[in-house]
């Protein structure tokens, strides 16, 4: 029997319920071998009707695994530029209260941890930013999350925290940028 898609249902199911479906085909033994066929392949064409509807996310049909690491590695780059003494490393020092400069390094745990956090962000922009059109328009896309996202929640965040605009700048302005990156890179890197 076919159900109203073409797809072969097990009669008295649902064809909308994949799991009641696939579950009488695991308990019921098959009567012939040409219905144990029948059953391996309508179990199959349920899993990928399953993960054809999940493949119209835009997640798994646009993500580009190589842009979402280039993203993530940009924010290292960004970071180590943004928060050295010639640009803003010492004023985030003293903003955050900083007395003086740590000698000992960034801890191994510090970095792989970033970089986690890095690639969660990499990949959630990709995921929710629609492809641009452009590189204007990604660059558009990445400073609106940045500075109007991210940066916007870190204003709350200083305010209740009772931390100094400078701060907020500092590091806003980091993730504005951070952001930035993000949309050239994964916007016209699709």
């Amino acid at each position: 029997m076919t159900g109203s898609a073409g797809c072969g249902t097990v009669p008295g199911s649902h064809p909308m319920h994949a799991s009641s479906a696939l579950a009488r085909i695991a308990s019921s033994p098959p009567t012939a071998p040409v219905d144990r066929a029948w059953r391996v392949r309508f179990a199959w064409s349920r899993v990928s009707r399953i993960v054809h509807t999940f493949g119209r996310v835009r997640m798994v049909v646009t993500v580009n695994p190589l842009a979402i690491i280039a993203a993530a590695l940009s924010t290292f780059v960004l970071g180590g530029l943004w928060y050295s003494r010639r640009l803003f490393g010492r004023a985030w020092g003293r903003a955050n209260g900083a007395t003086q400069p740590s000698g000992e390094g960034h801890p191994v745990r510090a970095f792989g941890l970033s970089f986690a956090f890095a690639l969660v962000a990499a990949f959630a922009y990709a995921v929710i930013v629609p492809a641009p059109e452009n590189a204007s328009q990604a660059a558009v896309q990445g400073v609106m999350v940045g500075a109007g996202i991210v940066a916007a929640s870190f204003g709350i965040h200083c305010q209740f925290a009772n931390r100094s605009t400078a701060l907020w700048l500092i590091v806003g302005g980091t993730h504005a940028a951070q952001f930035l990156l993000y949309g050239l890179i994964l916007g016209l890197w699709r």
